[in-house]
């Protein structure tokens, strides 16, 4: 019984999870409207000027993030500026990171 009710409940969740995250990749990349999901971001340039209202995942050369992360941010690149407010824990790796932002967490 408690079988039939959950697998529905589970197939469902399952399936709208690909639309839960938004992701973009590209030479340059710059993101300047609110996400109101985890975003996922790779590439050579990348501009972070709006909001992010989920986790963010972001690769790339030289990365600027200058507005807010609601919750986690993963992070690596080769020149890295945070600029924001991290309302959660920060995980990055990089050549150069300058934190001129805040985070509300942990940072590793």
């Amino acid at each position: 019984m408690k079988i039939s009710i959950l697998l529905p409940f589970l197939v469902s969740v399952l399936s709208f999870h690909p639309v839960m995250a938004q992701m973009h990749s590209g030479d340059k990349v710059i993101i300047d409207e609110a996400v109101n999901k985890d975003l996922y971001v790779a590439g050579g340039t990348v501009i972070i000027n709006a909001p992010v209202n989920g986790d963010l995942v972001v690769t790339g050369g030289t990365i600027m993030l200058n507005d807010t992360v609601a919750e986690d941010l993963l992070i690596a690149g080769g020149n890295i500026s945070i600029d924001g407010v991290i309302l959660d824990d920060v995980r990055c790796a990089g050549g150069s990171i300058q934190l001129n932002g805040s985070v509300q967490e942990t940072m590793l």
